[in-house]
């Protein structure tokens, strides 16, 4: 039980897409200026990265802004490797 002596009743909206490729989920919220890299850990997915949006690499007006930047930033910082 949560205990607070007030509460304010002010609700704030947002708008947050997302997509999820492999283990990597990029979170893209209107209200920031970044894309947040996270990776899935047994089930939760916890906080790796960041990525600056800039005029250089687009903004992100939908999903399909958000997959261009996933894929660069994928091949840029993952590195497949063979199991022995």
């Amino acid at each position: 039980m949560v205990k607070v002596t007030e509460i304010n009743l002010r609700q704030i909206t947002g708008s947050t897409i997302y997509i999820d490729i492999d283990i990597f989920r990029f979170v893209k919220d209107i209200g920031l200026f970044n894309v947040v890299v996270q990776m899935d850990n047994q089930g939760e997915f916890e906080y790796l990265d960041e990525i600056a949006v800039t005029d250089s690499n687009g903004i992100v007006k939908d999903h399909n802004d958000l997959v261009r930047i996933a894929l660069n930033w994928i091949f840029k910082n993952v590195e497949v490797v063979k199991e022995v």
